[in-house]
């Protein structure tokens, strides 16, 4: 498990890679905002959590934080800082952090914290992927697929409904299924 340690402060920095390391994460620093960007924008690297401190030279962790949501990278991110005010902690959320840590904290804090970040990515990325998989599924399949709410509307329909009965999928979006039942049938379908 790959953690990118981001935070100005050599001898911190080193703590930080010495407690992760113990925990078996393989660990990577960036001393200040500018130097993670630059790693973590071109997408040259991949790691599974990012521990950022906040208060940096140059480029605070809000904003390092927030150029990745907008950079469309959503890799885990621990917020680390000294700085408690519940605004503070807001700020850091809104930034896009996934948690947020109070310096002090106890080694074993931390990395129950990252690892549960990293838990967390590996289960979203089993997810999408299962849900690629049955898109695919779905979406290649011959028989009608449909997904309605409990009232009944049409939330989904499978491409396979233009060949089998003529309709856009899209077209059906949004309606209530019922209103495609003979009045007659409508009885024993919703039963």
């Amino acid at each position: 498990m790959k953690i990118l340690i981001v935070e100005d402060e050599q001898h911190i920095a080193e703590g930080l890679r010495f407690n992760l390391e113990a925990e078996n994460f393989e660990v990577e620093i960036a001393s200040d905002g500018r130097k993670a960007l630059d790693v973590l924008l071109p997408r040259h690297k991949e790691f599974d959590a990012i521990v950022l401190d906040v208060m940096m030279p140059m480029l605070s962790g809000f904003t390092v934080a927030k150029k990745l949501r907008e950079a469309e990278i959503f890799t885990p991110v621990l917020m680390l800082t000294a700085r408690n005010r519940p605004e503070d902690v807001l700020q850091g959320f809104e930034a896009g952090a996934d948690d947020y840590l109070e310096i002090p904290f106890d080694p074993l804090h931390l990395a129950a914290i990252v690892a549960r970040l990293v838990e967390r990515k590996r289960m979203e990325e089993v997810l999408r992927e299962s849900e690629s998989y049955f898109r695919s599924l779905i979406e290649n399949a011959s028989d009608i697929v449909s997904i309605l709410s409990n009232e009944g509307i049409v939330l989904y329909k499978s491409p396979s409904i233009k060949q089998v009965l003529g309709y856009e999928p899209e077209d059906l979006i949004g309606k209530n299924a019922f209103d495609f039942i003979q009045p007659d049938d409508r009885e024993s379908v919703t039963a």
